[in-house]
């Protein structure tokens, strides 16, 4: 099944797929500093990605992904100033 999916605060259109194969995933991000900045990441993602848990402690981000929306996932976070640094 494909889903076309208008970013809000961007406005571009992303095309996300939604495969059985989709697993937790970890991302250590960059510049997560506090709860504002976790609560902007969640806001900013959960419409495109569904559930986002941020651990602002160890800047990480958790969600639910398969392997063909991983780059639009590290897009979408650059685009908010939180850039992956790499899956842990």
């Amino acid at each position: 099944m494909k889903l076309i999916l208008k970013n809000s605060l961007s406005n571009k259109f992303i095309i996300m797929r939604k495969f059985k194969g989709a697993k937790m995933r970890r991302f250590k991000a960059l510049n997560i500093h506090c709860q504002n900045c976790a609560n902007t990441i969640k806001n900013y993602l959960e419409d495109d990605f569904g559930d986002v848990e941020v651990d602002v402690q160890n800047g990480v981000v958790n969600l639910k992904i398969d392997d063909e929306n991983v780059e639009n996932f590290k897009n979408s976070m650059k685009e908010i100033g939180f850039e992956i640094e790499k899956e842990i």
